[in-house]
């Protein structure tokens, strides 16, 4: 009795309604059947159809043309093991008629590509469709070859009126070949479920422009994942990470060969790309300035690219274009904070003739346009065109530890080409820091915009190495070309602690040698996140940073420390928290403090010196005459380092500008009360995060609201960010809960 029982249960259990189940596809199956291994199903859309949540939908080796909707979440859609199932947006057409010198056939549905023998496509005489012909304000595909029926030669296609005329390369009959014609508008689509997986599939052959611009062939949504897939030969996109929509993955993929760009974001928060090829796309040769390259992510897209090679691709590698903050956008799958962060990528011969050299717009490795929150590290960019790293018009950017090596064109690095627009683009607060510039035959190494106070402030250019074999160097600053490291600091507020040298690479991988400059010569801005270099290896294996992607195992460079073993004023309180390779310091006094704190430093290295210059007046309008400067030199004099502190009483008339201008968080550490004294603007709020973004603290603001206290004292310890933003401006500060 008891063993009935048991059966009864098992079968129930593989059997029940809420049972995961799996459904068997081959292409020599049969929509009848039942699904299962021996009798399966013939197409997935037919699998979608019995599939319930939680399912796994399991596809044999062969080809399957079709489009599919997953309308389930929670779904499981991935290959056989062992073998290679290639989904398609074309179909085989055979059938054609011998016309002059070329071949045609009725298609009702216009195609966008037509492949011979695989994948070996016909050039498309004309434009894509209208949309693409009626641009008037630039053409987003300028160089169309051909307009008619009367341009027909070998190797091209053209249809007109439900006729498609071909004429393939070596003018045979089409009849003797297999001919694939692109004909759904894309192949795959999860975008309006959440948390599905598809694994180990290859996509092929969409025809999104025909139906619309912009089109992927394989479309996620929430949570989704594409994993292990091979997306190519698409005609315009290879996938999207969903439009207004959060969490989608792309792991260990290859996207090859698309018409216009490999993977594309527009208002996608959250995403990862990680251990992914995206290489050779563009190969319809559409306008490389607008939406093309390995990856292009617009309009408040936000999400991580690491681990990548991005190659070989007509047009950017990488391209952030408007990814600016909004809080209407914030609001997506629980209101989560997201950076864009480009990091431990392998970038090779990226670029294009297709651009316009005066343009506003131009090519780049990696391109951060108009966008906001960017980190670019550890990434290796070699043999590039026109520019290396090309930071526009953007905020809070950094880019550091990157190696730019055998770039040709103009810039390696650009920090300029400001426009104004509205809402107007600044370039502002960014930061280019421990690069390793190296054997470039741009025009120039880099460029800088001079600051206005304005539109242009608060950039930082510093401890970057710079190396070319004739031993010259280029720097553009504005209208003016720098030609020594000297002028470079002297003329300009940037060019501190560079290094004009050889790296001295012990390899053709770029590792740094034993006799490196770079190796403990670097400053260290992301010390809680850059914790890796490009291996994988631990950051800061000496006493500071190395310049560059690798961190060297290697070189005991006493002789370069400057670092700080401690700061402390005996009056007032530190923000923020103390970090030996800080170089900026605020400290909250007492109210109408006037008395000139004392500033105590200890090197963190025997041997180095220090020397204190203290602020003047703390009461004072002019910052200057409020900062005490701390000066720290290695013992061989080679390095120094500049510490300052600025002293702040919260009462003043003068600081009551300086909280305006930087919006102060204090104290910092806390044991969990903190207070912050927030700008005046339209829209202001303050949002609280952890570390890994998760929301926990939303307050919006009233116009003129004077100081906000937040209590967090139920929170555990550890850093947290405090973000403020308006419709004007938008800060992160990072705080440190002490119990």
């Amino acid at each position: 009795m008891k063993n009935i029982l048991f059966v009864f249960l098992l079968t129930m259990f593989f059997t029940g309604v809420n049972a995961q189940q799996v459904w068997y596809v081959s292409p020599h199956g049969d929509d009848e059947n039942d699904g299962s291994l021996d009798e399966p199903l013939a197409t997935v859309q037919a699998a979608m159809g019995k599939a319930s949540e939680g399912d796994t939908i399991c596809l044999r080796e062969g080809v399957y043309r079709e489009k599919v909707d997953v309308t389930k979440n929670h779904l499981t859609v991935k290959a056989y093991p062992g073998e290679s199932p290639v989904m398609k947006g074309s179909v085989v057409m055979s059938g054609w008629y011998n016309w002059k010198s070329c071949w045609k056939k009725y298609v009702d549905v216009q195609p966008q590509q037509v492949f011979v023998d695989g994948n070996h496509p016909l050039q498309q005489i004309g434009y894509p469709n209208d949309w693409f012909k009626n641009q008037t304000s630039y053409s987003v595909y300028n160089n169309p070859v051909g307009e008619g029926l009367e341009d027909m030669a070998p190797g091209r296609f053209w249809w007109q009126n439900d006729t498609l005329y071909i004429w393939l390369e070596d003018s045979t009959d089409p009849n003797d070949h297999q001919i694939e014609v692109s004909q759904y508008e894309y192949i795959l689509s999860t975008y309006n479920v959440h948390d599905v997986y598809i694994k180990g599939i290859t996509f092929e052959h969409s025809n999104g422009n025909t139906f619309r611009n912009q089109a992927t062939a394989v479309k996620l949504g929430n949570n989704n994942t594409l994993d292990s897939c091979v997306v190519q030969w698409c005609d315009f996109g290879g996938v999207s990470t969903g439009y207004y929509k959060s969490g989608a993955r792309i792991l260990n993929s290859s996207i090859l060969h698309n018409g216009a760009v490999g993977i594309s974001s527009s208002e996608t928060h959250g995403f990862l790309i990680k251990n992914t090829r995206m290489a050779y796309n563009n190969y319809r040769n559409f306008y490389s300035q607008w939406h093309t390259g390995g990856y292009k992510g617009a309009t408040y897209s936000y999400g991580t690219i690491e681990d990548c090679e991005v190659d070989n691709n007509n047009g950017p590698g990488i391209w952030f274009d408007y990814c600016m903050y909004s809080a209407r956008y914030d609001a997506v799958d629980g209101d989560n904070f997201y950076p864009i962060i480009v990091r431990n990528n392998y970038l090779h011969n990226n670029g294009t003739g297709n651009y316009d050299r005066n343009s506003i717009n131009n090519n780049a490795s990696i391109l951060i346009e108009v966008s906001e929150q960017a980190f670019v590290y550890n990434n290796v960019i070699d043999t590039f065109e026109y520019r290396g790293v090309w930071v526009s018009g953007s905020y809070w950017t950094t880019v550091t530890n990157n190696l730019l090596a055998h770039g040709t064109g103009y810039y390696t690095v650009d920090a300029g080409a400001i426009y104004v627009s509205s809402p107007p683009a600044y370039l502002k607060e960014n930061r280019i820091v421990n690069n390793i510039f190296y054997q470039n035959e741009t025009d120039f190494e880099l460029r800088m915009r001079p600051e206005n106070g304005t539109y242009v402030f608060g950039n930082v250019c510093r401890n970057n190495v710079y190396f070319r074999q004739d031993g010259s160097i280029r720097i553009r600053y504005g209208s003016l070309t720098i030609t020594s490291l000297d002028n470079w600091r002297n003329t300009t507020p940037y060019g501190e602690m560079s290094i004009k040298d050889d790296p001295l690479f012990a390899n053709n991988l770029f590792h740094l040698s034993e006799q490196s400059p770079c190796i403990n010569t670097g400053f260290n801005l992301l010390r809680d996140t850059m914790t890796v270099d490009y291996e994988g290896n631990p950051r800061i294996a000496g006493p500071l940073i190395d310049m560059g992607p690798y961190e060297a195992t290697v070189g005991g460079a006493d002789g370069y420390n400057a670092a700080l073993q401690s700061l402390t004023v005996d009056n007032g309180t530190l923000e923020p928290a103390f970090v030996p390779d800080r170089f900026v310091y605020y400290d909250t006094l007492p109210d109408n403090t006037k008395t000139v704190p004392v500033v105590t430093a200890i090197p963190a290295y025997a041997g180095a010196t220090v020397t204190v210059d203290a602020a003047t007046d703390v009461m004072s309008d002019d910052e200057h005459d409020r900062t005490t400067v701390v000066t720290v030199t290695s013992e061989n004099g080679q390095v120094v380092y500049r510490y300052s502190v600025l002293f702040y009483s919260r009462n003043t008339t003068a600081v009551k500008s300086v909280d305006e201008e930087r919006w102060q968080v204090y104290p910092n550490p806390t044991a969990g009360k903190i207070y912050v004294d927030p700008p005046r603007d339209k829209n202001a709020s303050i949002t609280v995060t952890d570390m890994s973004g998760r929301r926990l603290f939303l307050h919006c603001l009233d116009t003129g609201e004077e100081s906000v206290m937040l209590d967090l004292t139920g929170y555990p310890e550890g850093l947290y960010l405090v973000i403020i933003s308006s419709d004007k401006m938008r800060r992160t500060f990072k705080v440190n809960i002490k119990k």
